[in-house]
């Protein structure tokens, strides 16, 4: 019987590049000085001898685990998809691995999560947090989301602590898509909306200035509320909304979950996209552009992107944690076919 190979250790490296171990530790770790020669018999000799370092004893070397943790409230969201696609780009870029972490919009998840990843001495954490528009931090829970364990915030700015925040301008874009439509002509528009999230609160917030400040008086029959995640909803919703309405011109939808239902329901209402209704969503898409939706796009790349190379920033500089960075990132109207001048 073969007897298994024993893992090729560090003194292997070093004996076949004919340095100490402590040379070979340093090339290998990237710490310390040597010269270009010594590093280039050190990599020669990992690479024939295809060692791997052990990451454990690496990261109780360096106190680094490098490793970003990424906790997001509902992992199938588009939104979210572009988002950890980008911070899993950048992130491997700079020699971090990713952990993706999926609360399912519950913030007692999100706690134990937050917890575990702490005790797994990730090097920072990335979170789109679980908790809806109405909800704070509660004093009990602030340990969860301060420690020596940097958090960046995606698509939420907490105010019950100190932390960094990176955002899209929601209430700018519920307020240059009702504009737009204003614009247009339109007097009586309907918004889509769920009543869980801050963001889309912020959105329904410029959608209500936007109204006030062009004179129209907002009719509460105008808002409606649908579950994102039922799909026959949004169906349901977009319909007692035109029934409530028999005036409405245009739909202002300020949830991506709640978009495909939306034009389902209002063709099976008997209306046609734009010559009876005029319709903006939320987010666009491969989807959106297909069917020609005017849409209020986001970058979630963008976002993705920031937001990790601050996260790196902040392990690699602990003192940075002091400038407290709030980025709130344009969000842009992308005008197609869905809209009709009246």
């Amino acid at each position: 019987m073969n007897q298994k190979e024993s893992p090729v250790t560090i003194e292997d490296v070093a004996k076949r590049a004919g340095v100490s171990r402590a040379t070979a530790g340093r090339v290998i770790g990237n710490y310390g000085k040597t010269s270009m020669a010594v590093k280039e018999k050190v990599m020669n000799a990992v690479k024939e001898l295809n060692y791997s370092p052990n990451a454990m004893a690496r990261s109780l070397r360096s106190k680094k685990t490098n490793t970003i943790a990424i906790v997001v409230d509902r992992i199938s969201n588009h939104f979210f998809v572009k988002v950890i696609e980008a911070i899993e780009k950048e992130a491997f870029d700079k020699s971090y691995s990713v952990i993706i972490c999926n609360t399912h919009e519950d913030v007692r998840n999100e706690i134990t999560q937050l917890k575990s990843l702490r005790s797994r001495r990730v090097d920072a954490i990335i979170l789109a947090p679980a908790y809806t528009k109405d909800q704070k931090i509660r004093e009990k829970n602030i340990d969860a989301y301060e420690s020596d364990i940097p958090i960046v915030f995606i698509d939420y700015e907490p105010d019950e602590i100190k932390a960094d925040s990176i955002t899209s301008d929601n209430y700018g874009g519920g307020y240059k898509a009702t504009e737009y439509l204003i614009g247009l002509g339109h007097r009586n528009i309907g918004v889509l909306t769920t009543d869980k999230f801050f963001t889309e609160k912020e959105r329904v917030s410029g959608y209500l200035d936007a109204l006030k400040n062009n004179n129209i008086e907002f009719q509460s029959t105008w808002l409606i509320q649908a579950d994102a995640h039922e799909f026959g909803q949004s169906s349901h919703a977009v319909k007692e909304l035109l029934m409530l309405n028999n005036d409405i011109t245009a739909v202002l939808v300020v949830n991506n979950g709640l978009c495909a239902g939306t034009i389902i329901g209002i063709q099976e209402f008997g209306k046609k996209i734009p010559e009876d209704i005029s319709l903006i969503v939320w987010d666009d898409s491969e989807i959106t552009e297909l069917m020609n939706i005017t849409t209020i796009a986001q970058f979630p790349e963008f976002i993705g992107k920031v937001a990790v190379h601050r996260a790196i920033e902040l392990v690699n500089d602990k003192s940075k944690a002091e400038e407290e960075v709030k980025k709130n990132l344009s969000i842009e109207l992308r005008v197609r076919k869905s809209c009709k001048k009246i």
